[in-house]
């Protein structure tokens, strides 16, 4: 198809002219993280207390394990590795969301589009960690769910 001069009449629209100069800040995205900032540093100070609360947890129930104590004997001490590796876990989303309330001071302090794609990479890192992690789960879920149907039914059925 053409136009009356006869060039050639593109398909679709052209795309929009590029943006001049860095991406602007506006005082609302900055209120925004100014707000987000005290909830991202209590969430942060929460998983590294529940990192440390595991940990402690988990040498305990070790300790009682290895000793012959408590519910399950020896095999407590399984359970107290499970807690450490808990709590391993949980530094990982503490890290980064500690990283990321430093970078959105360093935001509001600066104004500067560097400090705002900082905090972004820092936000990144930690969903990115939480969506391996809901996955990994999900997964151990069905593998255990999988584990107790196969029990039930060989201890049903005699097998």
């Amino acid at each position: 198809m053409t136009d009356q001069t006869g060039d050639p009449v593109p398909s679709a629209p052209p795309p929009p002219p590029a943006a001049e100069g860095p991406p602007r800040l506006t005082v609302q995205m900055l209120q925004h993280l100014r707000a987000t900032k005290p909830w991202v540093r209590l969430m942060s100070v929460v998983c590294f207390a529940t990192a440390a609360l595991c940990a402690i947890m988990g040498l305990g129930v070790m300790a009682l394990g290895v000793l012959g104590l408590g519910p399950w004997g020896r095999l407590g001490a399984l359970a107290g590795v499970a807690y450490v590796a808990f709590g391993v876990v949980y530094i990982f989303p503490a890290v980064y969301l500690s990283r990321y309330a430093g970078a959105i001071r360093g935001l509001l302090i600066s104004g500067q589009a560097s400090a705002m794609e900082a905090a972004l990479g820092h936000q990144k890192s930690f969903w990115r960690f939480i969506g391996i992690m809901t996955l990994v789960f999900l997964c151990l879920y069905a593998l255990v769910l999988v584990a107790l149907l196969a029990m039930g039914m060989v201890g049903f059925f005699g097998l």
